[in-house]
């Protein structure tokens, strides 16, 4: 018997090169701030569809896969291939990449708006195209959910008394997560603050220092806002046979061109009446420019990555069909 079969139902056990080498150690125990392969190293995993469920099959000794060839070989990451070698089906042509993510609608007085991203020119897939806050998962993917919604700064201000205040939406879907989540993100905020002091953005950098403590964040729980949508469809993980994760009420893609498993929730967030939108800010280093849209039909003339385009049509085609 293996040691990570010895260890199964065991995540303390798993070593760090147990999980950077193995997807199933990585679910049972994914990384976290501070670990040398948080987003560099991720899951792979078996997917098929039966009706509307959609399920991701991880194996015994399943491998993990790595950001590119640089990160494979600073990890000593042998038997992991790369995510071009598992787009381009190079090796274990049976296994996908998963990507979770969201589509946040925020709603105040101004009316509801839907948050994108525009990706770098430089990207090496979908240069300059939409996207909203979706990544491969490193982790279930209720989890990745959580984790890319959180990604972006979404500041709103309220007017109370005569006196503005300036606050921080976080995500979160169980409770012994959420002062976690709340740590996490002040210290987003200060990573994010000095970048827009080195890229000379000045305003936005200030507008940050507004966000000093757990009293600045206002903590949304993501199950009261999903966009209830009848043709929803559910994603299970098993690792092993044995179900781990299981994400409802989702809009999933499979991009056949990327070999990835696209899993997206949709949000809507009705801010109070004596709150707006300040500003949204990426959350990341790469300073990629945010933009709001009304409608989905506003995008109608840009380009879409995969997940983004299927939400669009899909939800056109239900607003035909009524």
């Amino acid at each position: 018997m293996s040691d990570i079969d010895r260890d199964f139902g065991k995540p303390e056990s798993y070593s760090e090169r147990q999980r950077m080498n193995f997807s199933d150690a990585l679910l049972s125990k994914p990384f976290e701030s501070g670990d040398a392969a948080l987003d560099k190293v991720f899951c792979l995993g078996k997917v098929s569809k039966e009706g509307h469920v959609w399920t991701v099959s991880v194996d015994s000794g399943s491998p993990t896969v790595a950001l590119n060839q640089k990160v494979k070989e600073q990890l000593a990451l042998a038997d992991s291939p790369t995510v071009a070698d598992v787009r381009a089906r190079a090796v274990y042509p049976e296994l996908s990449l998963i990507s979770g993510g969201s589509f946040v609608w925020l709603h105040d007085h101004k009316g509801e708006r839907l948050v994108c991203l525009r990706r770098d020119e430089a990207a090496p897939v979908d240069a300059g195209y939409l996207t909203c806050p979706a990544g491969r998962s490193g982790e279930p993917l209720t989890q990745t959910i959580v984790g890319e919604t959180n990604e972006e700064l979404i500041i709103i201000k309220t007017l109370r008394d005569g006196q503005e205040r300036f606050k921080l939406l976080g995500f979160f879907r169980d409770e012994n997560t959420k002062d976690k989540i709340v740590q996490q993100r002040l210290a987003q905020v200060k990573r994010i603050h000095d970048n827009l002091k080195q890229r000379g953005r000045e305003s936005d950098a200030e507008l940050l220092l507004k966000i000093r403590g757990e009293d600045d964040v206002e903590m949304l729980q993501i199950e009261g806002y999903l966009d209830s949508n009848p043709n929803g469809e559910e994603v299970v993980t098993l690792v092993r046979s044995r179900e781990i994760d299981r994400v409802q009420n989702s809009i999933v893609l499979f991009d056949k061109a990327n070999n990835t498993l696209e899993v997206n929730q949709a949000l809507r967030v009705r801010l109070p009446e004596d709150a707006e939108i300040q500003t949204v800010i990426d959350g990341e280093v790469f300073g990629r420019k945010i933009e709001m849209f009304s409608s989905l039909s506003a995008l109608t003339n840009e380009k879409l990555v995969p997940a983004l385009q299927n939400y669009r049509n899909r939800l056109l085609a239900q607003d035909r069909e009524t």
